[in-house]
This record gives structure tokens, C-alpha cells and sequence, in this order.
């Protein structure tokens, strides 16, 4: 039986805590298993805790962990527990103290979350950005580009097509939507992981530009779906308003892509310039702003995250928030406002 406060009972050096859960196929392609190793027996791995269980061997332990399946799933590394407090353990004091709180939502098992003791400071960045040209994209999603036909929509943007696909140009051509009118009845038609097929779409279809990394999937009968969010400087990007400018998205159904958007911009500077700081509330706070504010069981996340703005002049702005996920919506918050707003 799964149990949540076990997992943390052994001496533990290390949770690894990703944004979405990772399937097994995809977690043996990040990670080096032994020739021998049998496939992971998991759907969703969404955290790796790595343990010094002590006793004779050297090496650290680790526990595959799906909160979502309510299923453990133990081995044992060839990363050496010296090794490890050299690199990371010896290190500690250069993080700030978290304490872990327990969601109260209504998954399966409870996640525990890390949330900061005291208040945090993280800068303001600025940057500028590069518009990125939508003529690129007609040869990459139109297979006969020759007989794609541009026309104007009540809102003035460019859309194209070829009579059944369709891509258009919106947010004063800083977003590009395009669709792929596919039907199925049954997506297993797919031989490959929705999160395989996305990301290899994405790359032979105008690539990355900046860094994005997969901050959530969904699964569903007739259509499969992932996310990919930018980051910048660790933290997740969100738009301030408008559609979420600021990740990009892939659907497919029967194993086609059938949806797929992105922002038509890309920064311009490594690293970006800070232009001051915020102090941002203790997690305490946060938390009782919260329980306050939302339902407690629909809580799913609690977070910083940049709130991304955009001007004209091409410039970015992006401003430090806490963030809360809330019944499957991330919400910007204020703790000196009463409200929050919903965000991508």
C-alpha cells in the first residue's frame, strides 16, 4: 500500500520533482538503465527520490515514485554517496530553508510540496526579442505549399490554406495557431508516446528558439495533448493576458497532429538583464492566502513563476508572482489584492 509518509521516513538526500509526470518509455530515454533492466513498470512517474539507505554498498538508492498510480518502484544508482554530498549535500547552505506542506486535494494519494520559510527576493528581468517570420512555417506545415491560399479574417490577420489544414497569424503576429482537421475514433492508434511524437513535431517544425521545457500532457480517448513552457532564469513563464504567448502547444488524434500553436517571437540575450528586484511573500503566507481564496481540494500546485510582458517596442519585461494551480488553471496572485486572475 502506498504511503506517503513512508517515503520520506529513510534518511532521504534528494527529491527530484518534475512539472508534469513523466511516462516510463520516456523516462528510460532520459535516464541509463543496465542492458538487463526489465521496462519500467509505470504509466506516470511524477518524482525521484534519491535515498542513502546506509548499510555496506557506496552507491545511493532510488525510488521511482507515481503519486497518480499510487505505486513505488526502488533500484539502486552507480552515483556514489561521496560523490553526492560533494556535489550537493556540502552545498546546502547556498539554497533557502523550505518546509514541506501537504495538498489536500483530492488525487489519489497526497502530494507534498516545498514552499519557503521566510520571504523571497527574485529580480526583475528585461529583455528584447526577435520577431520570429510566419512565412517560415508554410513549407514546414503545408506539404504542398504551392497550392496554399492566404485570406483575411474579420480581425485583419493573415490566415492560410490548403482547402483542409489551416494556420493563422494572431496577436498582432506574435502567435501562430495552426490546425489539422483529423478525426479518430480511437487514439491508440498511435504507436508512440504523445509526448514522443510532440516534441519530434516541434522539432522539424521551426524548433525551439528559446528554452522550453514539457510542463504538462493530457491523455484523452479521441485527443492527446502536450505542453511545452519557456523558462527563463529556472522559473516558468506566463503571459499577463491574452492567449498564453508564452508556450508552445501540440494535439494529435489517431497519431496525427491535429493542433499545434506558438508564440512567433524569440529573446534575444543570455543572460537577461535584471532591472531591480521583489520581495515576494513566505510560503506560510501563501498558503493561507490560499485556503482563503480557493477551494483547498482543488488545489494542485503552489509556485513562482514570471508574469511575462510585452510591448510594442519588442521588449519584455518579466515580473516575479507566486502562482497557484488551481483546479487545472494557473492563477497569478497578489497578496495584497482580494482576487486572482486566471492565466494559461
Amino acid at each position: 500500500e502506498f504511503n506517503e509518509d513512508a517515503l520520506y521516513e529513510a534518511p532521504r538526500m534528494a527529491e527530484i520533482i518534475f512539472p508534469t509526470s513523466i511516462p516510463g518509455e520516456i523516462m528510460e530515454q532520459i535516464l541509463q538503465f543496465e542492458d538487463d533492466t526489465p521496462s519500467l513498470p509505470m504509466e506516470a512517474v511524477d518524482r525521484i527520490l534519491i535515498k542513502d539507505e546506509g548499510g555496506d554498498t557506496e552507491n545511493l538508492n532510488v525510488q521511482f515514485v507515481s503519486h497518480e498510480e499510487s505505486f513505488v518502484l526502488e533500484g539502486e544508482t552507480n552515483f556514489s554517496l561521496s560523490e553526492f554530498r560533494e556535489e550537493y549535500v556540502l552545498q546546502m547552505d547556498d539554497y533557502m530553508s523550505v518546509f514541506g506542506y501537504e495538498l489536500e486535494n483530492n488525487a489519489p494519494v497526497s502530494e507534498t510540496i516545498y514552499l519557503p520559510e521566510d520571504p523571497v527576493t527574485y529580480n526583475t528581468l528585461s529583455d528584447t526579442s526577435t520577431e520570429i517570420d510566419y512565412n517560415n512555417f508554410l513549407g514546414l506545415l503545408f506539404s504542398e505549399s504551392d497550392y496554399v491560399e492566404q485570406y483575411r479574417q474579420d480581425n485583419e490577420e493573415a490566415s492560410f490554406t490548403d482547402g483542409n489544414r489551416m494556420m493563422s497569424i494572431e496577436e498582432n503576429g506574435t502567435y501562430l495557431s495552426y490546425v489539422n482537421p483529423v478525426y479518430s475514433e480511437n487514439n491508440t492508434d498511435a504507436k508512440n508516446h504523445v509526448i514522443d511524437t510532440t516534441f519530434q513535431f516541434v522539432n522539424s517544425r521551426g524548433g525551439w528558439m528559446d528554452n522550453y521545457r514539457l510542463f504538462d500532457w493530457e491523455h484523452q480517448s479521441q485527443e492527446d495533448s502536450s505542453k511545452y513552457r519557456m523558462i527563463v532564469a529556472g522559473l516558468p513563464i506566463f503571459s499577463s493576458s491574452g492567449p498564453d504567448l508564452t508556450s508552445i502547444n501540440v494535439a494529435r488524434s489517431g497519431g496525427q497532429v491535429s493542433e499545434y500553436s506558438r508564440p512567433l517571437f524569440s529573446l534575444d540575450d543570455t543572460p537577461i538583464d535584471a532591472r531591480g528586484s521583489v520581495e515576494l511573500a513566505s510560503g506560510q503566507a501563501v498558503i493561507d492566502y490560499a485556503n482563503n481564496q480557493f477551494e483547498a481540494s482543488k488545489i494542485e500546485d503552489i509556485q513562482v513563476g514570471y508574469q511575462m510582458e510585452r510591448t510594442d517596442s519588442l521588449v519584455v519585461r518579466f515580473e516575479p508572482s507566486w502562482y497557484i494551480k488551481y483546479d487545472g488553471a494557473w492563477y497569478p496572485v497578489d497578496l495584497n489584492e482580494t482576487t486572482a486572475s486566471e492565466e494559461g
